[in-house]
This record gives structure tokens, sequence and C-alpha cells, in this order.
């Protein structure tokens, strides 16, 4: 018999070029009696984020001004304090969340204060090492999801170590004081849903 290519989703043109649909795909080419599959990754998707301790609360330097309060406006909300009028440089929520070895990142939604601070991710790998991401800067009000990558250098193991803002970035300066609310933390992972029997995406 000839060649017959078949997608469980998506479609394959006579040439074999592959155009994805919404979903992940098994892709399959049947050459006489011999059968080959492969899985093909479609998107990405969110799952809630495990905490394994309550968030808490730090500065640097240490002891400036602010604070968080958990649970507040709503039961998963974090909101951070921050004081950048004096010395203060940055505002911590210290997490402690292992991320699966197939995450990308983490995702969350921020309600921004306008003041021009820079939203960073601590992410530690397995040997402790730090690697930091910019998620955004909080140049808007309102509530806006936000994406930070893991940098592709922090392998497998990774975790998540702290969500922070920083008064700026190079010589971006902000001496604001205010409050951001950081709701809905999920782990960031590719595909476009959960493998079967791990659990739903939240809706």
């Amino acid at each position: 018999g000839g060649i017959a290519w078949s997608a469980s989703d998506g479609t394959i043109a006579n040439d074999g070029t592959f155009t994805a649909g919404s979903a992940d795909a098994t892709v399959s080419l049947r050459a006489g009696p011999t059968l080959a599959t492969q899985r093909v990754t479609v998107g990405q998707h969110e799952l809630p984020l495990t905490l394994l301790s309550p968030p808490t609360f730090a500065s640097a330097p240490r002891g400036g001004p602010g604070g968080l309060d958990l649970g507040d406006p709503c039961p998963s909300c974090l909101r951070l304090h921050y004081d950048f009028s004096g010395t203060e440089r940055a505002a911590y929520i210290n997490l402690d969340a292992r991320l699966p070895d197939d995450a990308l990142g983490i995702a969350f939604d921020i309600d921004g204060d306008g003041g021009g601070a820079v939203v960073r991710v601590t992410f530690v790998n397995a040997i402790e090492e730090t690697f930091l991401a910019t998620a955004t800067t909080l140049d808007f009000t309102g509530r806006h999801h936000v994406i930070a990558r893991i940098p592709t250098a922090v392998g497998a193991g990774a975790r998540v170590a702290s969500i922070y803002l920083l008064d700026g970035l190079g010589s971006r300066v902000v001496h604001t004081a205010g409050n951001v609310t950081i709701s809905g933390l999920d782990v960031l992972l590719a595909g476009s849903g959960p493998v079967p029997g791990s659990g739903s995406p939240r809706p």
C-alpha cells in the first residue's frame, strides 16, 4: 500500500505539512504495515499553582515599609503594600512553590496602580541558583493577566521563590508608594490541556 497521513486534530496537506488546530494532536503515518505516531503539542494552558506554605513579606533593604495581606479582597488574593519614596528598593511576596518539569513559567492577574514599579519573578533551580524574569511594568491601572517565563538556563527542578516589585531597572527609577493585588496564581504548561487524569484547567 501507499503512504497515508492522519491527525486527531488539525489538517495534513498532500505533501505531509501539518497545520495545527486548537488542541494537541496525534499525527500518524502509515506506510504499508508500519504505523508511526507522534504527539504534537499545541498552545499552552494554565493550572492553579500549589503553594507549599503561606506567602510572606520581605523588603530590600530589610525592615522596609510595606506588608502583605493574604485573602484580601478575595480568598486567593495577595495584596502587597510597598513604599519606594525612601530607601526601599524592592518589596517581595516570598513564595514556596515547586513547578513541574514541563512548566513554561507562571501566570497571574495583577491589579496595577500605575506607579511604574517593575514586577519580577524569582525562580530557583535544583542547585539553588537564582534566575529573574520580568513579568510587567506597572504603567497601567486595573487588572492585567501577566506571564513570567522560566529562563531556559533554570533546567529541571525549578521552583518559584518570589514575586516582587522593584523600583526600576537601569536608569529608570520610580519613587512611588502604593499597593497591588495579585490573584489567580497559575503554572503555565505547554499544550492545549492537561493529560487525561491529571486534573482540569481553571474555567
